[in-house]
């Protein structure tokens, strides 16, 4: 993630509550970089904490829009959370190298990812950039897969 000026996220999906969240969680992770060992746990947890107020918020307004990749999405989040959850054993184990990775590199790498595909594509749903009937495209036939067939 590189640096852009304050309250405007990296990658712009021009839903306003996915931008200006964005923003604030690029802002928290740019920041834990230059953190000293001793303050990393703090950060980890104000980071799971505004991560998982984010998704809250964005799955709300994927419910109003009925974004119809939803419970994909949903599932992406939960990802994310247990990832988070997972570095706390880091703390535990006293791990700052490690933690300053995932933070720095690892977590921020993942959510990049994320605004880049599921985010995106919900967007494009809640802008009326793409129908909700596209949802139907991405779905996998549905076949017997163990016949093979």
């Amino acid at each position: 993630m590189t640096a852009t000026p304050a309250g405007v996220p990296e990658h712009p999906l021009g839903v306003k509550v996915m931008d200006d969240d964005h923003a604030a969680l690029e802002a928290l992770l740019r920041a834990a970089k230059a953190l000293p060992d001793d303050a990393l746990p703090s950060a980890l947890e104000e980071i799971s904490a505004e991560v998982a107020a984010h998704f809250t918020r964005e799955e709300e307004e994927m419910r109003a829009h009925d974004v119809p990749v939803l419970f994909c999405h949903m599932a992406q989040h939960k990802r994310i959370i247990d990832l988070l959850a997972a570095a706390r054993g880091l703390v535990e184990a006293r791990d700052s190298a490690r933690l300053r990775m995932f933070l720095s590199v690892m977590l921020p790498g993942e959510i990049e990812a994320h605004i880049n595909s599921v985010d995106r594509m919900s967007a494009r749903f809640m802008t009326g950039d793409l129908a909700p009937a596209a949802g139907d495209e991405l779905r996998l036939p549905e076949r017997d897969i163990l016949s093979l067939r």
